[in-house]
């Protein structure tokens, strides 16, 4: 007697399979990722304007002053900031009561060419520096240099010639404004401020770990991307392969006891 064997639905199932879903872009990912840019991106400038305002002029013994004036407009605006590398060791104080010659004696001039911007101290009881170019150069008989100074933005020379002891130093480099300004609000308060700066800091670079670490974690957690509604989907898709592949299976587990009979028959 002839049997009739049932097809095998498996196959048909296997062959049914819906394609992978492919891995989507979590909804807030390129939010994170922005904001961790921004956090570093901030804090690799904060870092890189308090190294050049603050730390290469500290160890080069340089000091920054702010420009109050457009005399020296266009190359240093108002609110430029310039980094004066000074011409002696001496300090405030010691350049207040020393005389001349000691201060001579104590300094190095080499520095003071035509052409070079300077910082001069008109009046050595009053702490307001000038920064101006040297034009012109004269050599007195006992060998003490006078400077002939001007503004770029002005049309005259100034009315008083500089001595050599009056110069402070050269200006080494500056920047342009507002980073003059906001040298002179970050100190005008004994320095309170820049603890403030450096706290917001300390506290914008903490910020930025705690998301780089949480991108790590979630990286790991779904190294494939996928979304908690993709995941979803994947994991009801695999249910129902499962479910399908049971059904089908089931039948095929029967075929032997149907055949036994149709054989007894």
């Amino acid at each position: 007697m002839s049997v009739k064997a049932e097809p095998d639905s498996q196959a048909g199932v296997n062959s049914e399979l819906k394609p992978e879903l492919k891995p989507e872009t979590p909804p807030n990912s390129w939010f994170n990722t922005v904001l961790q840019g921004l956090s570093y991106g901030l804090l690799g400038i904060a870092l890189a304007a308090s190294s050049i305002v603050v730390v290469i002029p500290k160890f080069a013994g340089a000091v920054p002053v702010t420009i109050l004036s457009d005399s020296m407009a266009p190359s240093m605006p108002v609110g430029s900031l310039a980094i004066i590398k000074p011409n002696s060791p001496l300090s405030r104080d010691e350049l207040t009561v020393l005389t001349p010659e000691e201060i001579r004696a104590r300094s190095d001039f080499s520095s003071l060419q035509l052409g070079a911007v300077v910082a001069y101290q008109p009046d050595r009881n009053d702490p307001t520096i000038i920064i101006h170019r040297i034009v012109s150069m004269t050599a007195h008989a006992d060998g003490v240099m006078a400077y002939t100074t001007k503004g770029d933005n002005n049309r005259v020379p100034d009315r008083d010639k500089v001595s050599d002891y009056q110069i402070r130093g050269t200006v080494w480099y500056h920047l342009p404004p507002p980073i003059g300004t906001f040298n002179t609000w970050l100190n005008h308060d004994e320095g309170n401020r820049s603890v403030a700066i450096i706290g917001i800091a300390v506290v914008g670079y903490a910020w930025a770990l705690f998301l780089f670490g949480r991108a790590i974690w979630r990286h790991r957690a779904n190294p494939k991307g996928l979304s908690a509604k993709a995941e979803a989907k994947v994991g009801a898709q695999q249910s129902a392969t499962t479910r399908e592949s049971d059904v089908a299976a089931a039948p095929s587990q029967r075929l032997p006891k149907r055949r036994e009979l149709r054989s007894k028959k």
